[in-house]
């Protein structure tokens, strides 16, 4: 673009000024429009059915332990005994 002839079109705007606002709009709108895809996001994992959050959390897990830790001293079978 040419700065310079649009801000001769503007009265009171130098090239400058009118280059930093088309970027600041620019910029602005961007972020709005992020913002705005984000909350939809957020909006469907909230409305989404529970059967597939807890799919999710269950497939985060770690398996359980196989056997439990026993403590010095604790009996945990008639067989250690």
């Amino acid at each position: 673009m040419q700065w310079a002839e649009i801000a001769k079109r503007i009265d009171g705007r130098n090239e400058s000024s009118v280059k930093n606002r088309w970027y600041n709009v620019r910029t602005s709108k961007k972020k709005a429009e992020q913002k705005k895809k984000k909350k939809s996001k957020k909006r469907q994992l909230e409305e989404a059915p529970e059967a597939e959050h807890e799919e999710e959390l269950l497939d985060t897990r770690k398996p359980p332990a196989l056997s439990p830790v026993k403590k010095k001293g604790e009996v945990s079978n008639v067989s250690d005994v």
